[in-house]
């Protein structure tokens, strides 16, 4: 039998005991603290100046500085962070009427510009490839006499884009299109490696302005690589006709004495020429290339009336006649009973001749190797001719 008074003494005991150690389970569940983040926003996006340092201005006279506009944020404030380049659009305006202050632009003048600045992070700071500096170009210019200068530039930096932005896209769009044209016209031009890659070099730094929609800049850099470029392609031009009446002249033989001087007279003109082309001094190099093309005119002149005169010197004919002669030693070659060394030296001549007429050999040779030939065609054709009479005699008697 189951004595009650000891059963309710263990429970009481039992009841008390879990009662007592409540708390401390209650309390070994979690452990709660309180971190209080505080970071205050940037102070500011930029810093800006102007070296324009001038008391009075004389009216109707331009002036010209530059509002100098530098990247501000600390670089604390790049830890940790997720972007991979942050932009700074900045926006820079006159407010006054009378246009005191103006920025130029292309095909005019504005109140206004636009610039962007721009930090391509790297490892917790800007990085190589970074525009943390930019020079916005601007003009004084007082159109009254005996008046007081006085007006305000606003100066507004902005992490969002403004709406001018998307303009500044399609104009970056059209430039870049007017880059990869400048790069191919380069690419074609009779001009150094040195001189290309120079150029192609300043290209690559418009790219890099544009990628930060530096317009303003850009068009300025284009316009003066636009003047490179013309200057360069006038320059091709006269380096190439230089190059053609140089090559022209070097084909040129059998030549009389008359119209060996006038070759010896183009031939320091055409280099006088190429130096001032390459110095750019294009008047004297425009000069000297004048009086090489009119000598070089003259000469062809000659040399045409010469070849009316005497006809057989003409190249046709004396082809013709090289051609003609090596197909008849050929015949002879192969058909008149001479010795096997003599038999094929007269068709291997024979063979050299009527190839070097298919192949245009003459062009490298020069025309005149022609009249070399044609003299020991008629030196061979006479001696086959000798040993045709002698073999026939010998026949004769042996009858």
């Amino acid at each position: 039998m189951i004595n009650t008074s000891k059963l309710s003494r263990t429970l009481l005991v039992v009841f008390l005991f879990a009662l007592c150690i409540s708390p401390i389970l209650s309390a070994a569940e979690y452990e709660e603290h309180y971190l209080n983040i505080n970071v205050p926003s940037i102070g500011r996006l930029i810093n800006y100046s102007t070296p324009l340092n001038v008391s009075s201005l004389i009216p109707y006279q331009e002036y010209s500085s530059v509002i100098v506009v530098e990247w501000a944020i600390p670089e604390s404030a790049l830890s940790n962070i997720k972007a991979d380049e942050i932009f700074i659009f900045i926006s820079i305006t006159s407010t006054n009427e009378t246009e005191f202050v103006y920025f130029n632009k292309e095909g005019g003048i504005s109140k206004s510009a636009t610039s962007v600045l721009r930090c391509k992070i790297i490892e917790g700071k800007c990085g190589e490839g970074s525009e943390l500096r930019k020079e916005v170009p601007f003009s004084i210019k007082l159109n009254k006499w005996g008046i007081d200068f006085n007006d305000v530039i606003i100066i507004r930096a902005s992490l969002i884009p403004s709406s001018e932005v998307p303009k500044l896209i399609n104009e970056s769009a059209v430039l870049n299109e007017t880059i990869t044209e400048m790069k191919q016209e380069i690419e074609g031009l009779n001009v150094s490696d040195t001189e290309k890659n120079s150029f192609t070099t300043s290209l690559k730094n418009v790219e890099s302005k544009l990628e930060v929609y530096d317009v303003n800049q850009a068009n300025a850099d284009i316009a003066e690589l636009n003047k490179t470029l013309d200057k360069l392609e006038h320059k091709s031009t006269l380096l190439t006709s230089i190059s053609l009446i140089e090559k022209e002249i070097k084909n040129k033989v059998n030549l009389t004495k008359e119209e060996s001087d006038i070759v010896m007279d183009i031939a320091p003109l055409l280099a006088d020429a190429r130096n001032a082309t390459n110095s750019m001094d294009f008047g004297r190099a425009e000069l000297s290339f004048n009086l090489a093309k009119n000598k070089y005119g003259l000469l062809n002149d000659m040399i045409e009336d010469r070849m009316k005169t005497i006809p057989f010197l003409r190249k046709d004919l004396i082809y013709i006649a090289s051609f003609s002669f090596a197909v008849i030693i050929l015949i002879l070659s192969a058909i008149t009973k001479l010795r096997r060394n003599e038999k094929i030296l007269g068709i291997l001549f024979s063979i050299f001749l009527i190839a070097m007429g298919i192949l245009n050999l003459e062009n490298i040779l020069g025309i005149g190797v022609y009249l070399v030939i044609i003299i020991i065609e008629i030196l061979m054709l006479l001696l086959f001719t000798y040993f045709f009479i002698k073999r026939k005699r010998r026949l004769e008697r042996a009858d």
